[in-house]
């Protein structure tokens, strides 16, 4: 659970600092997307912020894809059981 609120977070941030570039910030009252100007100070912030979030992002997806592969397959037995308990129980003797 951890590693998937940190990987929707980086995925947040990269948008965010992605709508900084394109000149767009978003609107939360209206629900929409705006035009915004931004001065040099913050692009550069927004910049070295961008770079930081996508080396980050590759090691996160790792660490998500690893966690997610690795509770399929602690999860694959138990479900096999249950199958294996249900049909047992439906097959007539």
């Amino acid at each position: 659970a951890a590693f998937r609120k940190l990987y929707q977070a980086e995925l947040y941030l990269l948008s965010a600092l992605f709508r900084l570039f394109r000149g767009k910030k978003r609107n939360i009252l209206r629900h929409r997307t705006d035009s915004m100007e931004y001065d040099s100070m913050q692009l550069l912030v927004g910049t070295i912020g961008f770079c930081i979030c996508v080396f980050l992002w590759t090691t996160i997806l790792v660490y998500y894809t690893f966690f997610v592969v690795w509770n399929f397959v602690m999860h694959l037995p138990i479900v096999g059981l249950w199958i294996a308990y249900i049909l047992s129980r439906s097959i007539p003797w």
